[in-house]
């Protein structure tokens, strides 16, 4: 009944905002133009905007071609790729570049879009989308526009307008997640930005309230366990903060105290290189942008050594950094649950070494349910399942425990599922890390617990996936030598299953897939305690 219920509201909602009386009350007619402009919080990049110029567009990590046409309805574009279109974020990259051709170039896309897109649609017209679009719009009006009283600016203060009425009416519509701070955004921009905006701040304010306990953990971490998303829920906040101080508005202690959480936990994502780690769909994203976002969220942001309700470990020692998922997966709706319970990523410097294979960001594909999988993690698998369930009935029934010690520098780490805590076939299991003072020596073991002397043997593979710039070869005393992407030497070797080099793959970043090598322990757990000890340590080259 709540299904049927829910796609009866869908039809409905439909026929109502598609209907030529719902477009009529969101007015018509000349509307003021924004009163206050809202600064920019994000850079844009210059080169970005030649390649928008050429009409290329890239998002969420396609790339559409449409030189000299409209690109906002491109055959077999994905959800995804839309929304990043329709939200206009990318106007900022036209700023960067300056000049009458950038913003000629801007205005014509603006003029194309109100032209083509002016009646409601529902990906366009999504809250989520439609607060992004109004927020860029808003920020930028001053750039692209000025204060031109044409047609071009009567056009595009009344749809400033409509949208703002419809986003309002809407706004509790947004999808669950991340998605419900863009709608938030973009209703407090507008009401600070356009006359009569008081009580869309205020509606704002109390939404605002609601989604910061829904979504941001104790720790900071954001509840989807996703290092991206939650790169882009703190930018999100960090504009909202700034939005309400540019309208004179009271910033809530809630939503300082949520960036000020958040940046020392985004910090703790980061590996060498300065992008994040590959837990739960996440990706490396660009440094510059990490960085931006701490230096705006002005607090001081050292990386947690833990986040204790996100389920994350962090061990930090000289270049090494090393990277531990000790929690159960995704927890809110909308998310494919990731069954990378106890994966690791390891950096030295700047060379990524272990990691996960990462997912696409185009979801609902073979590729993105694929990444899901235990398979696609540096952890251990059992049989020809996952480390534990990925559907959501199985979200919080696992029975997980950490302890972690340091001394001079040398620190331990313990990962540990409990025997009948919801692994598979009820077995128990622990994964002990340890990093050398200096990080050039990292140790492990996996131990797998059978839940009863009865129990039935059971498949094991301990994968560690290879970032695709590093060089593996197996050596002739069954270890694997590595190179990684700036010459250093690494060496792999292990007890207790067979060493073994497989290919893989790498969806870490943006782009197609990329090969890449993973080291495989296979073995079959027969006894009450299995134990594989392996280790990663530097050679001199």
């Amino acid at each position: 009944m709540a299904e049927s219920a829910h796609g009866l509201g869908e039809t409905a909602r439909r026929l109502i905002y598609g209907s030529s009386l719902y477009a009529l009350s969101l007015g018509a007619g000349p509307a003021p133009a924004p009163r206050l402009k809202l600064a920019a919080q994000w850079p844009g990049d210059p080169g970005e905007a030649d390649a928008l110029f050429q009409g290329t567009y890239y998002f969420a990590g396609e790339e559409v071609r449409a030189p000299n046409q409209p690109p906002w309805h491109p055959p077999g574009a994905s959800p995804e790729w839309l929304q990043e279109l329709h939200g206009f974020d990318w106007l900022r990259h036209f700023v960067a570049a300056g000049g009458d051709a950038a913003r000629r170039q801007g205005r014509a896309l603006i003029g194309s879009w109100l032209s083509h897109c002016g009646a409601w649609d529902p990906l366009v017209w999504r809250p989520d989308v439609a607060g992004r679009r109004l927020t860029a719009w808003l920020t930028h009006a001053a750039f692209l526009l000025g204060t031109d009283s044409g047609p071009l600016g009567r056009s595009f203060s009344e749809s400033l307008h409509r949208q703002t009425r419809h986003l309002a009416r809407t706004v509790a519509l947004a999808p669950d997640g991340p998605p419900r701070f863009a709608a938030i955004l973009g209703l407090i921009a507008s009401g600070v930005a356009l006359d009569d905006g008081g009580r869309r701040v205020e509606r704002g304010l109390k939404l605002l309230a609601r989604e910061l306990v829904a979504q941001v953990l104790a720790d900071g971490s954001h509840v989807s366990r996703d290092p991206s998303r939650h790169l882009l829920v703190l930018k999100d906040l960090i504009a909202i903060r700034a939005a309400l101080a540019a309208g004179h508005h009271v910033v809530p202690a809630s939503l300082q105290a949520a960036i000020e959480a958040m940046a020392p936990c985004l910090a703790l994502f980061r590996l060498g290189d300065g992008g994040l780690t590959l837990a739960n769909g996440g990706h490396e994203e660009k440094a510059a942008e990490i960085d931006q976002a701490l230096a705006k969220a002005d607090v001081a942001a050292r990386p947690a050594p833990s986040a204790p309700d996100g389920g994350f470990e962090r061990i930090e020692s000289g270049p090494a950094i090393l990277i531990a998922d000790a929690g159960p997966g995704a927890r809110h709706a909308g998310q494919r649950l990731h069954a990378g319970l106890f994966a690791i990523e390891f950096s030295h410097g700047r060379d990524r070494l272990i990691v996960n294979c990462g997912a696409p960001r185009r979801g609902g594909t073979d590729w993105a349910r694929a990444c899901a999988r235990t398979a696609a993690h540096a952890t251990l698998g059992l049989g020809d399942g996952d480390a534990f369930g990925i559907e959501p009935g199985d979200r919080g029934r696992l029975v997980l425990g950490r302890a972690r010690d340091a001394d001079d520098g040398r620190t331990w780490l313990e990962l540990t599922l409990a025997p009948g805590g919801g692994g598979p076939g009820g077995v128990g299991l622990r994964r002990r890390l340890f990093l050398e003072r200096g990080g050039g020596d990292l140790r492990g073991e996996d131990i797998i617990e059978a839940p009863g002397a009865s129990a039935d043997p059971i498949d094991f593979v301990v994968r560690f996936h290879l970032h695709p710039r590093v060089k593996a070869s197996l050596t002739g005393e069954g270890g694997v030598l590595l190179r990684a992407a700036s010459g250093q030497g690494w060496r792999f070797r292990a007890m207790g299953a067979p060493v073994a080099l497989d290919d893989s793959v790498y969806l870490g970043a943006d782009g197609p897939p990329r090969r890449c090598r993973q080291i495989t322990l296979r073995g079959t757990a027969a006894a009450a305690e299995t134990v594989v000890k392996w280790g990663l340590a530097r050679v001199e080259t």
